[in-house]
């Protein structure tokens, strides 16, 4: 079950673990460290853009200006935002980065490799004088270090890469605690075009209707294939949808749509 936290440095802390999926650059993980209390671990199929990610923190990389961007971020924060001080912001971003398949990742390779476990080890000895008894996460061998499933699963503009989803949110599922959240964005196409046709069934082999291959070689879903795939995943409440311009292309603005998703009956952390 997902629930708030607060760090050793008394600042609310809204997810236990997390997962950038198809992380890029690290992009994403600038706002979700903020967040994320425990392990974050981004995945990535280009070795070249977990190179880049690896460079990332809170105060430089990631394809941003040094400290510019990140001042503007703090602007939606309290002053005490940064009682961590400059040690946390030149920290890496992730405590893992892995070129994991988004349909196939499982937990051993992610929250429980043995370089997130040793990493997370070294963060948590170094904050046992904050430790308030808080019950964060649960008991096991490792004294609470590991985390057994994701409570905040992102995938920012990357299931563009997919036609079906069924398969990559059954996994996301898989990999969810109950009570998780699953944020994530897509392109969009109108929901009359969700249809069993012989298009969409050619564009990936597996058919279904909902999506459709675009002339710029991403896909594009509609908002109640979306809905319906990932409530048969075990995403049963959709708590926030909002209608975004992603990118643009060829100087106009592509459609596209952001969903919130909550795994089973609890409510989803915090943010």
């Amino acid at each position: 079950m997902t629930a708030s936290s607060s760090s050793s440095s008394g600042k609310q802390k809204y997810y236990r673990s997390a997962l950038d999926a198809g992380c890029g650059t690290g992009l994403a993980g600038r706002y979700l460290r903020r967040l994320v209390d425990g392990p974050l671990i981004g995945v990535d199929v280009s070795k070249n853009m977990l190179d880049l990610a690896g460079k990332c923190t809170l105060s430089a990389g990631c394809g941003l200006d040094d400290d510019h961007e990140d001042d503007h971020e703090d602007d939606d924060h309290d002053e005490d935002d940064d009682v961590d001080g400059d040690k946390s912001k030149d920290e890496p971003l992730y405590d893992g980065l892995m070129p994991l398949d988004l349909e196939t990742m499982t937990i051993e390779q992610t929250l429980r490799d043995p370089g997130v476990v040793a990493r997370r080890r070294r963060r948590t000895e170094g904050k046992d004088d904050g430790d308030d008894g808080d019950d964060g996460g649960d008991a096991d061998d490792d004294g609470g270090i590991v985390e057994d499933a994701f409570d905040l699963i992102v995938a920012a503009d990357v299931l563009v890469y997919f036609g079906g989803l069924e398969r990559v949110l059954s996994n996301f599922a898989r990999l969810s605690s109950e009570g998780s959240a699953l944020i994530f964005s897509c392109e969009r196409t109108p929901d009359d075009d969700d249809t069993d046709d012989d298009d969409a069934s050619s564009s990936s082999g597996t058919g279904g209707g909902g999506w459709k291959l675009l002339p710029s070689g991403r896909f594009a879903h509609s908002k109640s294939y979306v809905v319906r795939v990932a409530k048969e995943a075990g995403y049963d409440r959709l708590i926030g949808y909002e209608e975004i311009v992603p990118r643009m292309e060829n100087g106009e603005e592509v459609e596209g749509h952001m969903f919130r998703f909550v795994k089973g009956g609890g409510g989803g952390g915090g943010g």
